[in-house]
């Protein structure tokens, strides 16, 4: 049998005192005109009829679910207390979520919040007082944007909060977290991209160039010419380990996090090492180069060489399986996903290889100098050049469905998700371009003062190293206090 419209209360958003008379003079205030919603019908009004009040409620809400803009629900919950309830729903905010960054991602926020305890069914899971706080900063932007003091020009700005963000944090785990709160946090996270609002922090470690970085929410990595590989607290910038073994550059390096690290070198070889004890267990001679690039899954390292060739190896006994041969100049880089791996060459070209079988795929021809980085996701290829150019494939076709263009010297390395691209290059910058369309959404410099050979990213953090042996980390999170746990 449905069930009847909630009263406030029923919701566990429980007013008292002040706070009383501030939700009735927002009520008012917020109220929308006739034009912005199709509910809009002078609810307020005391001759007025609430359309919802003779609905059940699981109607009620599938109207609201209805809504694809956080603004018209946000409209909605301004006009009575009614409707506030109703759009306080979890369902209504998951929805909107899931709708703006998919199931997927929806799924795994819900995950990760639940098990640091954000989520919990002992905890409240009405609108607070901290929710409607955190919906005025971020979901409020054109307001913002015609009509107050709020800046968005550059890493400089501080974006404004009413509490402390460890107050914040300790007051979301303690109330329980509510989906409205997580859609605030996100869009707040979006913004900031948007806006170009961050902040920056770089330091020196290495005595030089670092070649290769690798970081996740507290640990960043480092690789060096100065033959060493340097593990950091990315809140202290603290080193707390240092592995040494090749008698050449640590070019590049991979880690798991629990078992294995691999590093690739000058002096032709890659090193697999015991990630817990930190000494080398596996020594591969295979190339008669330097080991320009190396990648691996659970079961299988590939490595690419200035000796032009590829190469598949078990992670766990370090014996080689494949040998594949085809490009005509130095492979630069590789990456893989699933039972494919792609290769960039000097030779202008990037070719996929089965790596189960060894065997050539496919070629992918369109740019017009040498090639030096490559990321692939299963669906498409995001490959950088000394043409200057940045080029997205669709990895089953071979098609190039884009060119980006913007950089005024060789890019050397990519990276992106499902928003993003982020490119360094050897004109000293960093840019970011939107990966739906295309466009250049911001350019990254005045850190590094010579080349950048590597960036990587999350979903709020961009970490890039360079020639100048510096390793710079630009946060996106400001003012986002789940910027963590959207990264994860």
């Amino acid at each position: 049998m449905p069930r009847s419209f909630p009263t406030h209360r029923e919701h566990g958003v429980v007013d008292n005192g002040d706070d009383n008379d501030d939700d009735r003079n927002n009520e008012k205030d917020a109220c929308p005109s006739a034009t912005d919603s199709a509910f809009s019908t002078d609810a307020t009004s005391p001759k007025a009829h609430d359309p919802f009040s003779s609905l059940p409620f699981e109607v009620c809400l599938q109207i609201l679910r209805s809504l694809d803009l956080p603004e018209s629900v946000l409209r909605m919950g301004s006009t009575s207390r009614r409707w506030h309830a109703l759009a306080a729903e979890g369902q209504v905010w998951r929805g909107l979520f899931s709708r703006q960054w998919g199931e997927a991602r929806t799924r795994a926020v819900t995950e990760r919040l639940t098990e640091l305890g954000f989520f919990s069914p002992f905890k409240a899971t009405g609108v607070d007082k901290l929710s409607r706080q955190l919906t005025q900063l971020s979901l409020l932007k054109d307001q913002q944007q015609q009509g107050s003091d709020f800046s968005t020009n550059g890493p400089s700005q501080i974006v404004p909060r009413l509490l402390s963000d460890e107050e914040r944090l300790q007051s979301l785990r303690a109330r329980g977290c509510t989906w409205k709160t997580v859609y605030c946090e996100r869009a707040r996270l979006l913004s900031n991209w948007t806006d170009a609002r961050y902040s920056v922090r770089s330091f020196t470690g290495h005595s030089d160039a670092v070649y290769c970085v690798q970081f996740n929410e507290n640990l960043l990595v480092s690789g060096s010419r100065d033959r060493s590989l340097k593990f950091w607290d990315m809140n202290s910038l603290h080193c707390h380990r240092t592995l040494t073994g090749h008698d050449g550059s640590v070019l590049c390096m991979q880690h798991d996090g629990c078992r294995y690290i691999v590093t690739g070198s000058s002096d032709c070889t890659a090193v697999i090492w015991d990630y817990a004890t930190g000494t080398p267990k596996y020594r591969l001679t295979g190339h008669s180069l330097p080991v320009l690039d190396i990648r691996f899954d659970g079961t299988r390292l590939v490595t690419c060489s200035k000796d032009f060739t590829v190469k598949v190896w078990a992670l766990a006994t370090g014996t080689l399986l494949h040998t594949m041969q085809g490009h005509e100049a130095a492979v630069n880089a590789v990456h893989m996903h699933d039972d494919r791996v792609v290769s960039a060459s000097g030779d202008c070209r990037i070719k996929m290889w089965n790596l189960v079988t060894g065997n050539h795929i496919r070629t992918f021809v369109g740019h017009t100098r040498g090639l030096a980085c490559v990321q692939f996701d299963g669906k498409h290829i995001v490959s950088g050049s000394n043409d200057f150019t940045i080029k997205m494939w669709e990895a089953d076709s071979g098609v190039c469905v884009m060119t980006l263009e913007g950089h005024a010297n060789l890019v050397r390395t990519v990276c992106f998700d499902e928003e993003r691209i982020v490119s360094g290059s050897y004109d000293n910058t960093i840019k970011v371009w939107d990966r739906k369309t295309g466009a250049l959404m911001h350019t990254l410099e005045g850190v590094h003062n010579s080349w950048v050979f590597h960036v990587q990213m999350d979903a709020s953090r961009i970490v890039s190293s360079g020639q100048d042996r510096r390793v710079a980390i630009w946060d996106f999170g400001t003012g986002c206090l789940l910027a963590n746990e959207f990264s994860a």
